[in-house]
């Protein structure tokens, strides 16, 4: 007898006793039908609140009322939409909309594929909330109900966390758990191939990921993230003990000549940095030493990593090209920025696309029937 679980026989539980997933569906739907297509289109189509009078059609006009009301005696961020904050919009309207509308389908039909969507929308849109509610409390915006703001962004920042866990067991949708770990059920692997794994000095691209992480820990962690953290104004400082002194100024001239964004810091921006320092250098600490001793369950915070540091790279990078405090060097700015997007693209893709991502083969690599 096949001793690998075929999910296809398995038995489902049905969408009337996931009631989990049912406030995660109205979750979806009330994001889908309001927030993203009415609240986020409006603060597209509309550069400049304090000037409109009606229109453009879509929204309605009752809407953008509402909308405008709020801005203007709640959250006045809302109002003034900078930059990064249009950055976030723009994620919303293009990739969370379209996820809303698959991720209820594959909620109600109970489809395992949503789960990399599903990591990938938690790990931005934990980014985006997190972003703007640092310039909620610090910002030159500050919200003028602040209660009122974290009420309404609670759900926001706390459904990640939830679609998250909900999705973290590999067969989330089914009555009995499989008693293997996570692999994707439609190529399946023979269990003898599954169990022998490349040792490191054959998995050459591994250890590229792991220069990765350790130049990032060491370098750009704790020196030059830690810098904008110790110093708030590099106009006007004292050397602080780490980092070093050739290294602060090595900084600073990269962003006088090159980078205003780093000179200028502004809360959104800090609030960034700090996610660097408090999720990503821990993470390349647990990844370094996952990829050498070949740990499976960095998969899953592999991908929520990729997902985390390309919406953050996003923000940062719309700012500036387009906002205030543009680079007038944007081929050298980009040159420099753009491997912190890309290589964490291709880690993740690692991870997508080998469940076991220690193993011998592909998934696309079948047992014969």
């Amino acid at each position: 007898m096949n001793s690998e679980i075929n999910l296809r026989s398995e038995e489902k539980k049905p969408f009337k006793k996931r009631y989990l997933d049912w406030v995660i569906v109205l979750f979806f739907f009330i994001n889908f039908i309001f927030i993203t297509y009415i609240v986020d289109i409006e603060q597209l189509v509309i550069k400049d609140p304090a000037t409109w009078v009606s229109g453009p059609g879509w929204p309605p006009d009752f809407f953008i009322q509402i909308i405008h009301n709020y801005g203007t005696n709640i959250d006045p961020l809302q109002f003034a939409r900078p930059t990064w904050w249009k950055a976030t919009i723009w994620v919303d309207v293009l990739y969370f909309g379209p996820y809303y509308l698959v991720g209820m389908y594959a909620f109600i039909r109970g489809k395992r594929w949503i789960r990399i969507p599903s990591f990938i929308w938690s790990g931005a849109m934990f980014i985006n909330v997190t972003t703007i509610m640092g310039e909620e409390f610090f910002g030159p915006h500050q919200a003028i109900k602040m209660w009122l703001v974290v009420l309404l962004n609670l759900p926001w920042w706390s459904f990640p966390f939830i679609v998250t866990a909900r999705l973290w067991n590999p067969y989330p949708f089914h009555k009995k758990l499989p008693k293997q770990k996570d692999e994707d059920s439609t190529p399946l692997r023979p269990e003898s191939e599954a169990s022998q794994s490349l040792p490191l000095k054959k998995r050459w691209y591994d250890i590229l990921i792991i220069a990765w992480f350790l130049i990032n820990v060491i370098f750009i962690i704790y020196i030059i993230d830690l810098e904008q953290i110790v110093i708030k104004d590099p106009s006007s400082f004292t050397y602080p003990g780490w980092p070093p002194a050739f290294m602060v100024n090595a900084i600073h001239w990269w962003g006088s000549n090159f980078d205003p964004v780093l000179m200028v810091r502004g809360v959104w921006y800090k609030t960034l940095i700090w996610i660097d320092v408090i999720m990503f250098g821990p993470y390349y600490i647990a990844a370094t030493y996952a990829f050498i001793k070949k740990k499976k369950w960095i998969r899953i915070p592999t991908i929520l990593y990729a997902a985390l540091i390309v919406e953050n790279l996003i923000i940062i990078l719309t700012e500036a090209f387009f906002g205030p405090n543009k680079t007038t060097t944007p081929g050298i700015y980009l040159a420099a920025y753009l491997p912190y997007m890309l290589v964490p693209i291709l880690i993740g893709i690692r991870m997508i696309l080998k469940p076991d991502p220690f193993a011998k083969g592909t998934i696309l690599k079948r047992k014969k029937q």
